[in-house]
């Protein structure tokens, strides 16, 4: 059986970006517009974390490290000069953004940098949580002793 007509047009017709515009709406504004925006990942021996702050001078940027979390405090600062009647989308103002990371990190290698608008930070795993290569070696019919 058919679904109606008035289903079958309004699926005709319906925004297939809906859902992505209500998960941008319930975001803060700033993120939605793409300030703030993170980006993270690990490999072996590293974390790293990448955060879009277009327009941030380095003396509004301030990254702490404390008790397993990285803080990224970020402030944007509006244009002096008044544009009243002007749309504008960008956000303005300071955005904190807080990722809680586990005990496997080395607080003292973290290591930041801003450039092109993106803040670039790598975090050092600790010796002990990395990955350790066991060397085999060749010894005819000797076997390792068993307890």
């Amino acid at each position: 059986m058919m679904p109606p007509l008035n289903e079958r047009w309004n699926a005709l017709f319906s925004d297939p970006f809906e859902a992505v515009r209500r998960e941008i709406a319930n975001r803060p504004r700033a993120i939605a517009n793409g300030f703030g925006a993170l980006a993270s990942w690990e490999d072996e021996r590293n974390y790293y974390v990448e955060m879009d702050v277009p327009g941030v001078a380095l003396d509004d940027l301030s990254i702490t490290f404390e008790k397993e979390h990285l803080l990224i405090e970020v402030t944007r600062k509006a244009p002096a000069n008044a544009r009243d009647g002007w749309y504008d989308e960008r956000a303005y103002g300071t955005l904190r953004r807080s990722l809680r990371l586990t005990d496997e990190v080395d607080a003292e290698s973290v290591e930041a940098i801003l450039s092109d608008g993106v803040v670039q930070i790598k975090i050092a795993k600790k010796p002990e949580h990395q990955p350790r290569r066991i060397p085999v070696r060749a010894d005819g019919q000797k076997r390792l002793a068993t307890s």
